[in-house]
């Protein structure tokens, strides 16, 4: 019976599991289990397929790969110094957001966030990646459209809906004398 009541608690782990596994690439996070082999070895165990298709990749082209050799070649040491902090402190680590290559050599912004999956002493973890290209496209747009407006001899004033000045770009400030 002891071994009955095991697998009952195996078998309601793992269903919990790969529920929260469909949860999370629902949400457009990709998923990789790593394994540090040794001190400076580290090993893509598994992905999901949401990691897949935001790299455009086969799964056999990127696991058993070390998962720095994935990131943009600026970004290797920023991505080595994550793992390697995650690993000596024991927790999770703050998230870091680098570039990686898709199959097409476009550069994609994606955010790493990585959990040690057994003690300080284990070897597994899974990292989080999420792609903020889009977000990092907008904010570029936004800082361009700042700047020209910022430029520009025409007077500009945006307000909020109740008609209350929240903006007013230099040269309003410099043709209406208000500061």
């Amino acid at each position: 019976e002891p071994v009955d009541v095991a697998a009952k608690r195996q078998a309601v782990l793992e269903d919990r599991i790969s529920a929260l596994l469909g949860f999370i690439a629902g949400s457009g996070i990709g998923l990789a289990f790593v394994e540090r082999v040794d001190v400076d070895i580290i090993r893509i165990r598994s992905v999901n397929e949401h990691l897949c298709t935001m790299l455009g990749r086969t799964e056999d082209e990127i696991v058993g790969r070390d998962p720095c050799e994935l990131v943009h070649t600026d970004d290797r040491e920023i991505a080595r110094r994550h793992l390697a902090q995650m690993w000596r402190e024991g927790v999770k680590s703050q998230p870091i957001t680098v570039r990686m290559p898709d199959a097409t050599g476009e550069d994609l912004r994606i955010q790493i966030t990585t959990v040690l999956l057994s003690p300080p002493s284990g070897n597994m973890a899974v990292c989080f990646l999420q792609d903020m290209t889009t977000m990092y496209l907008a904010l570029e747009q936004q800082r361009k459209m700042a700047q020209a407006i910022e430029r520009i001899e025409e007077t500009v004033v945006l307000s909020d809906g109740q008609g209350r000045i929240f903006y007013a770009n230099p040269s309003a400030l410099r043709n209406s004398g208000y500061t």
